[in-house]
């Protein structure tokens, strides 16, 4: 076998440009294949090795770096006690040995040797699966063994300090775990509408707006309250408790404060939390953007996942041309239907804090920016949440989809919920309108 840094008879067949060419397209063919294509983080392994090793940076593939790039591990951590690239790469290897049983006959051969992180490249003569069938057993229980041993290592080194708290800790999380890969097979609902969003050289952006609010000076709080006791800090009251004013107080300029990118509304906030739970447990890594942190340019180069309706200018700009768009009316943000506008969703009298709310849900496959989107917003707070825990919770998104067509998983597809607010939370939402395309 060769690679790059030893041209050898390969090279000499091909040609060195011909030869990368002929790697990479292989590369595309095994990452697309049946073996590779349920596993975006294997897929992410065996690219990330490939091209380093084909830009010259194979000898830099070691396990610390991996770990370092592909898994944001810190660049002191213990590999030793931490064994996720040697556990990545058995299964690139056994997912390998699967795609090579199935395609015996490859142009180009890939293969991870076992104890090293640099791929190898050949260019075989003729057909060898008889070869590669028959070793392929051996070198699978070779590989578990060496993935065993490597955990026992581990644990042998940890087993002192453990004590019966945290082993009962790591059992109860064993068992969710469990739970947690029934409730997410490959067929789930939920699996089916995050799939369009795995990257694998890119985590997905989950974007938050921070809305601008307005901070009041000292002396407006210590005149909106009765005199407090020596002890007391006006100002901090003022950042703790809710400032009452008499409706007479006169208010200047000079009393109010703007605060850019201070604070994040509590439900986008839990939002992201549950958004980032679901990506994580589907294997798929993420990053938050607040603010003004995030830019066309992200959103152009990586997946998303905008948060938030009326507070989220990306959010307007990427829904305006959908089927079912925010608007707003004077004081009332609604939802209308772009194609006849005399039908609208429109949240309770008591405006974003009643006690009905509407939001949209959409999953575009290729958006405004060339990369795939997801929109979750309300006409208001509860709205929001409503969406969020639709797409974030496998029993209620397979009831939300149930009335779809049968191939909306492989469409754009935006949908406008209905929620009933109880108790300052939301209910389970209804469909009221659909549209995929």
């Amino acid at each position: 076998m060769t690679s790059p840094r030893e041209p050898g008879a390969a090279h000499a067949r091909f040609g060195k440009d011909a030869f990368k060419n002929e790697i990479l397209s292989e590369l595309q063919t095994i990452l697309d294949s049946t073996a590779f294509r349920t596993s975006p983080r294997a897929r992410e392994f065996l690219s990330h090795v490939v091209h380093e090793t084909l830009e010259g940076n194979g000898e830099a593939l070691k396990e610390r770096s991996i770990g370092v790039s592909l898994y944001h591990r810190s660049p002191t951590y213990v590999t030793g006690d931490d064994p996720v690239v040697r556990v990545k790469a058995g299964e690139v290897r056994r997912r390998l040995l699967k795609y090579y049983a199935e395609n015996p006959a490859p142009v180009v051969r890939i293969d991870l040797p076992l104890g090293s992180y640099l791929p190898h490249f050949d260019a075989p003569a003729k057909p060898a699966s008889t070869d590669v069938e028959s070793s392929a057993p051996a070198q699978v229980e070779a590989e578990v063994e060496a993935e065993q041993s490597s955990q026992r290592v581990v644990v042998e080194r940890q087993r002192k300090l453990w004590n019966w708290p945290i082993v009962l800790l790591v059992v109860s999380a064993a068992i969710a775990a469990v739970f947690v890969a029934v409730g997410l097979r490959p067929s789930s609902s939920l699996r089916r509408f995050w799939r369009p969003l795995f990257s694998a050289h890119n985590p997905v952006l989950i974007c938050l707006p921070s809305p601008v609010s307005y901070a009041l000076s000292s002396d407006v709080a210590r005149r909106s309250r009765p005199p407090q006791s020596s002890g007391d800090d006006s100002q901090l009251l003022m950042n703790t408790v809710p400032v009452t004013l008499d409706p007479d107080v006169l208010i200047k300029g000079r009393n109010i404060t703007p605060l850019v990118e201070y604070y994040v509304n509590k439900d986008d906030a839990y939002a992201l939390a549950d958004v980032s739970k679901v990506l994580a447990r589907l294997d798929q890594d993420s990053q938050a953007r607040i603010g003004r942190d995030l830019t066309f340019a992200d959103l152009r180069s990586s997946p998303a996942v905008l948060i938030g309706a009326f507070n989220n200018s990306w959010t307007l700009k990427m829904s305006s041309d959908l089927p079912y768009r925010f608007k707003e009316e004077g004081d009332l943000a609604l939802i209308e239907d772009k194609s006849n506008p005399a039908r609208t969703w429109r949240p309770e009298p008591q405006g974003r804090l009643g006690s009905r709310d509407f939001a949209i849900v959409a999953r575009l496959l290729s958006s405004k920016t060339s990369q795939p989107i997801v929109i979750i917003g309300g006409t208001g707070m509860v709205g929001t949440e409503a969406a969020e825990r639709t797409l974030c919770n496998e029993e209620t998104l397979r009831k939300v989809t149930a009335g779809l067509p049968r191939d909306w998983a492989e469409k754009n597809l935006e949908l406008v919920l209905e929620t009933d607010q109880v108790d300052g939370s939301s209910s389970r939402p209804r469909v009221v309108a659909f549209s995929t395309w």
